[in-house]
């Protein structure tokens, strides 16, 4: 039974998306019943991981609003509408041979004693974007990747909305998906996590993007190949009538194999544009094939019938399973002359203001690309770039002390986004890395020990952060957040940049990342003489 069939589900998770799920089914005269471990005890230390790992994904409040009594009809907490009802562990497993459908919230692994039971009871088992996509009738672009996800689908709905369009932007960013299904919405923009991506069955959207993959949440997914198969589940239903906009990287050519969709890329810079002539293709330029039959149908769902799209220029090769496999264009961007160049023979200029990191050009690509693909012109794109406010404890500069920088991006919770962060600076950088480790492999950073003047390694993961790179470049072991805070004061000196690029996850010692970039700030505006940037850059 698909989920667009089903009336009766076992919900695990009274947070936000679980809430939003049990809204959406009383919406359609279901009924949801709701088992939530932070409630029943089961487990409290997993559970704050779980509630970890929704954080590192987006959702920052998984944990249950209010006291409730198990079992009893009826709304508990806000947000919860009359049919659902609170269960305690005992009456959840009775209820998998009565329900439906059992729906876990984004952080609840496939571990959990429920899934294990209802998968083998043959109970169907779908996420809450799942869920929601059943019910949304404006057409969906989707984008996932290890970095960047919230920063493109930001941009993305900057972008659209120039058109003037109705935009909800949402899924792992926020807003649940669920809650685009009761609005009256031109398009819906979602961000999705591999958490999300496990469980979908029917998800298709009209345009999808894969920005990157790199090791994160090994911890819940046990290994990379686990962890890119969930990311490419969200290919999986796509049809000649979709597009998939996929960057350049390792993965490209996995992503592309079995496409039945259109396809094309992007590059943030020249190396990123290489990596595409390696994936078979070549540098997008005026004179390259572009799989556009399959973008036009994609461009005239999100636009209507009317819509006026670029007309197919060239087509790709087959690969050895069907599949079609570049010769590939799109967008490359061009850092030093902030340029973007689009493959329907315009360039987008770029605004002084943003992009200014090595990375955010890559997302800069990727959502220039996606608007392309999507029917918009050189005039929305940029437009949407000068509407564009950067998200929170993304790389920016606080503060100047006493000659020293300092730059928060407490968001770059994984590896592969300190790295990105390191690209952006010469040298002279002290790295407060730390918190929680999500099986990263820390052997990685050595790439960087050129621009690392000092690594401060703290928290919960510092032991294995220093065992992993003991000798391969300054490092020293410190207590905590603070402690580490502290001993980078104490060791900058003029023209050094004290970074807050943690590569972990923060519930060892916060709330979540915004708390851990939050103190950070208050700590760096109480240095004497601090000075705070009047720019996000």
């Amino acid at each position: 039974m698909t989920a667009a069939a089903a009336r009766e589900f076992l919900i695990i998770g009274r947070g936000r998306s679980g809430c939003a799920a049990a809204r959406l089914i009383d919406s359609f005269g279901g009924r949801s019943y709701i088992f939530d471990d932070h409630v029943s005890g089961r487990q409290p230390s997993g559970n704050r991981r779980c509630a970890e790992r929704l954080s590192g994904e987006g959702f920052s409040d998984e944990r249950p609003s209010g006291d409730s009594q198990l079992g009893a009809s009826g709304p508990s907490s806000p947000g919860l509408p009359p049919s659902s009802q609170l269960v305690d562990a005992e009456q959840a497993r009775g209820l998998l041979a009565r329900v439906e459908s059992l729906l876990p919230s984004p952080g609840v692994a496939a571990s959990h004693p429920l899934i294990i039971a209802a998968r083998a009871a043959g109970l169907p088992v779908v996420s809450e974007p799942e869920l929601a996509f059943a019910s949304i009738k404006a057409p969906l672009i989707a984008v996932t990747g290890t970095n960047g996800k919230s920063t493109t689908v930001k941009l993305l709905a900057a972008i659209f909305e120039q058109s003037g369009k109705r935009v909800f932007a949402g899924g792992n960013l926020g807003r649940p998906l669920c809650e685009a299904a009761a609005g009256d919405w031109d398009l819906v923009i979602a961000e999705m996590s591999s958490f999300q991506l496990e469980w979908v069955h029917a998800f298709k959207p009209s345009i999808a993007a894969l920005l990157n993959v790199s090791p994160d949440h090994l911890d819940r997914h046990g290994n990379m190949e686990a962890y890119l198969a969930a990311k490419l589940r969200l290919f999986a239903r796509m049809d000649a009538g979709c597009h998939a906009v996929i960057g350049a990287g390792w993965w490209f050519e996995k992503a592309a194999s079995g496409l039945c969709a259109g396809l094309s890329s992007f590059a943030g810079d020249g190396a990123d544009a290489r990596e595409i002539g390696r994936c078979g293709g070549g540098v997008p330029a005026a004179d390259d094939g572009v799989r556009r039959g399959d973008g036009a149908v994609a461009a005239q769902r999100i636009h209507g019938n009317g819509a006026a799209v670029p007309a197919a220029r060239g087509a790709g090769r087959r690969g050895s399973g069907g599949a079609a496999v570049p010769p590939v264009a799109g967008t490359v961007a061009d850092r030093g002359a902030r340029k973007l160049y689009c493959a329907d023979d315009f360039v987008v200029e770029l605004p002084q203001q943003w992009p200014w990191a090595v990375h955010d050009f890559a997302n800069a690509a990727a959502a220039a690309e996606i608007a392309r693909v999507g029917g918009l012109g050189r005039e929305f794109i940029e437009a949407g770039f000068r509407a564009f406010e950067p998200l929170g404890h993304r790389l920016h500069k606080v503060a100047d002390a006493g000659g020293v920088s300092y730059w928060n991006d407490s968001k770059a919770t994984n590896t592969a986004a300190v790295l990105s962060v390191l690209d952006s600076f010469r040298g002279n950088v002290i790295l407060l890395a730390g918190g929680v480790s999500k099986n990263s492999d820390f052997t990685s950073l050595a790439r960087a020990r050129e621009k690392i003047k000092l690594l401060l390694a703290y928290g919960s993961a510092g032991a294995e952060i220093e065992e992993a790179l003991g000798g391969s470049l300054p490092l020293r072991r410190c207590d905590g957040f603070e402690a580490a805070f502290a001993a980078a004061v104490a060791a900058a000196g003029k023209g050094d940049a004290v970074v807050l690029a943690p590569g972990c996850a923060s519930f060892d010692e916060f709330a979540d990342y915004r708390a851990r970039g939050a103190r950070f700030e208050q700590l760096v505006s109480a240095l004497p003489g601090a000075a705070r940037s009047s720019k996000r850059r």
